[in-house]
């Protein structure tokens, strides 16, 4: 049986599907139903809100009619967050898309003491890439992007984080994957930029219990790293 495509929707969206039975499409909806996909009147999508929200829905002309009612779908793993420096637009970008296929939950991005060309990434583009990464992987639910500022907020945030937090640093004792054996939560890992992080910069993140950890046998890019903890995670899990 052919899988109904997926598309991603505004909340007042599926708010108006589950009340109504029926909602106008919005624009970019309504371009990717008719023009990309190539869905005609009585085809049928999944509808999704990036928050969890899922719902099927048939195309007919300008309006989508609910056919199936509206699920909150669970998370499918814990909460993992990659906490990027920021490095070039590009490089930054396929972190943000490859995170997302491999479950991260959020992207919470700083500027390092090395972090080179401050300000370049746009941070709604990226939001876009991990919108479009999240229909294309079949998640319910979207990873948010988010700019804290420097190193002296990342440790403030990971402060009131609720699970265990990783750092990678270069010739650490410990191997990530010793270090997750105990960690079924939610988890963060901390990757530097181009260059990595300063002493000065680890130590404040060890204070605030972020495990220094390494990551592999050799030294990784920095749009490398953040791609082998989460699948180390993920083999921690048993979902990969």
């Amino acid at each position: 049986m052919k899988r109904a495509p997926r598309v991603f929707v505004p909340p007042a969206t599926l708010d108006e599907l589950a009340a109504r039975g029926q909602a106008p499409a919005p624009d970019e909806c309504a371009h990717r139903l008719r023009k990309v996909l190539r869905l005609r009147d009585g085809d049928e999508a999944r509808v999704c809100d990036g928050a969890g929200r899922v719902a099927t829905a048939r195309v007919d002309g300008p309006a989508l009619v609910l056919t199936a009612p509206v699920e909150d779908v669970p998370p499918a793993l814990p909460a993992a967050v990659v906490v990027q420096a920021r490095i070039r637009p590009k490089k930054l970008e396929q972190v943000v898309q490859r995170g997302t296929e491999l479950g991260a939950a959020g992207f919470w991005l700083f500027d390092a003491a090395r972090t080179q060309g401050r300000g370049d990434a746009d941070p709604a583009r990226l939001q876009r890439i991990a919108d479009d990464a999240s229909r294309q992987s079949e998640r319910a639910h979207a990873p948010t992007v988010e700019h804290l500022g420097d190193t002296a907020a990342v440790v403030e945030r990971l402060g009131a984080f609720s699970g265990r937090a990783f750092v990678g640093v270069v010739g650490a004792p410990q191997l990530l994957s010793q270090a997750l054996a105990d960690a079924g939560g939610p988890v963060a890992f901390v990757i530097g930029p181009e260059g990595g992080l300063t002493e000065d910069e680890v130590a404040a993140l060890t204070r605030q219990n972020v495990a220094p950890v390494a990551l592999g046998a050799h030294v990784l890019r920095a749009e490398t790293a953040a791609l082998a903890a989460l699948s180390a995670w993920q083999v921690r899990l048993g979902t990969l």
